[in-house]
């Protein structure tokens, strides 16, 4: 019998017989949406009233660490313990996560430090802070726009600074329906995977953790579901995450109209887990999963030692790739490995990579996945195929090299809701990498969404979880 996340995936599908603006023909799909209508456009941010106390973190000076070596691996070993963060690690950690890095001269919507499919941005990101030099202990709002903090709750119990990521649903349905759930997974797990990087270049301790009490986070950062809820917690530092308790917390406005989408509402409330013994039996089944110490991947010289803070601000989708370039072998094998890294936490690995080469330096073009010593070739592939599996969008077809993230150990998606949940976060966290990867290389690459049907086609995978294409802008 199909679960209720199997359900979602196959209603959320894109094939080629419907544009994918078309709901497919279900009850349990909205109908009656029609989605870029511009009245009805959510605005980017959460609001507070201005009563409530604030702090204006201070300009986000960043150590001066190359991010290369952190992104092969070095922000999960060797990261010193013990060392609480200081106002000045928390200001650079939420810019390089979740600041603005420039704004539309035209539409006055504001650009942000990790990437969104739209430019959506459906996430929220707060601060439980324990301990934080110049900072009150308490639960904060991050305002992007202002790099500023809002007192919105008393403090947690916990021993750890915490940053809790919201998922804003609308924001995202607003342009692509039911579909957007997974866009909310894959940004929450892209801003995880920026503040990952920040944090370890500040030399602080961070990881990930999926599973927590929904409802009790949800009441800490005043979140009212459906419209929002919390995805994913980002702690910094050793011990318990900051997130016990919450009483008495601001809700703040996320604005008016918000449309609501059931069958998101469902599978996100499956996943839903209640109390200590309910995340403890959820990360007990993930243990298996969870990889040991990730050794350091080399680095290529090509990757250069450019900052975190330079790779964020340089970060970009490129539409227009050259067709008959070619990439080095060499910066292939690097993204792939950076691609397939897990999520340090709790989470353990849910995906794996394949890699549509079709113009890789000493490659044949084909399908390729990683094996001892580098890349083995395990099939065929043809521009064609991967274009059609990109939803006929230019990069799929004029790239280098697309890679796809498949579900692990697969080949279905997760059939458990939470561990679904968990593997689009899984799989934002390792497209944010990516992007990262490619602008440290000076490549060029466009995240992009994919058309279900053809998967089998293109990449001999009877699901995925995300796709990017790489290569060179023209």
């Amino acid at each position: 019998m199909e679960t209720l996340a199997e359900t979602f995936h196959r209603l959320t599908a894109y094939a080629t017989d419907r544009h994918w603006l078309e709901p497919v023909d279900d009850d349990r799909v909205r109908q009656d949406f029609i989605p870029l209508l511009p009245e009805t456009r959510p605005p980017q941010s959460k609001e507070y009233p201005q009563h409530l106390p604030r702090v204006a973190l201070p300009a986000a000076a960043g150590a001066p660490v190359a991010a290369a070596p952190l992104l092969g691996g070095s922000d999960v070993a060797g990261t010193p313990a013990g060392r609480p963060p200081g106002l000045a690690d928390l200001s650079v950690t939420l810019a390089r996560c979740a600041g603005v890095k420039s704004r539309s001269p035209r539409s006055g919507e504001y650009y942000r430090a990790a990437g969104s499919a739209g430019n959506r941005h459906p996430y929220e990101v707060y601060v439980s802070a324990r301990g934080v030099g110049g900072l009150t202990d308490g639960v904060w709002h991050y305002d992007p726009r202002a790099h500023a903090l809002t007192l919105i709750g008393p403090p947690a119990a916990g021993d750890a600074t915490t940053l809790v990521v919201s998922g804003v649903p609308w924001r995202s349905c607003w342009r692509y329906s039911e579909r957007g759930y997974r866009h909310v997974g894959w940004d929450c797990g892209g801003v995880a995977a920026h503040a990952v990087l920040a944090a370890s270049a500040q030399g602080l301790p961070a990881r990930v953790e999926t599973a927590f009490d929904d409802a009790a986070v949800g009441r800490l950062i005043g979140a009212r579901a459906p419209e929002e809820f919390p995805m994913v917690l980002i702690v910094l530092g050793d011990g318990a995450p900051a997130v016990a308790g919450g009483e008495n917390t601001a809700p703040g406005d996320l604005g008016a109209g918000a449309e609501e989408f059931p069958l998101v509402a469902a599978v996100h409330e499956a996943g839903s887990l209640r109390g200590a013994a309910e995340v403890e039996d959820w990360r007990r089944g993930r243990a298996g999963g969870r990889p040991g110490a990730r050794a350091a991947v080399r680095v290529p010289d090509e990757a250069g030692d450019r900052t975190l803070e330079l790779l964020v601000n340089g970060r970009r989708t490129t539409r227009r790739l050259d067709g008959a370039a070619v990439v080095p072998q060499t910066a292939a094998r690097w993204i792939t490995d950076v691609a397939a890294g897990a999520m340090p936490g709790d989470a353990g690995t849910l995906h794996e990579v394949r890699l549509a080469a079709h113009g890789v330096a000493e490659s044949a073009p084909g399908v390729y996945c990683r094996a001892s010593g580098g890349l083995e070739r395990t099939a065929s592939t043809a521009r064609d195929a991967t274009y059609r599996a990109c939803l006929n969008q230019e990069p799929g077809r004029d790239a280098a090299a697309v890679v796809f993230l498949t579900p692990a150990p697969g080949p279905a998606i997760a059939p458990d809701a939470r561990t679904y949940r968990a593997s689009l976060l899984s799989a934002g966290f390792a497209l944010s990498r990516v992007y990262l990867a490619v602008t440290a290389l000076r490549l060029a690459c466009s995240g992009l969404t994919f058309v279900d049907s053809e998967l089998r086609a293109a990449v001999g995978a009877q699901d995925a979880l995300a796709a990017i294409a790489v290569g060179v802008e023209r």
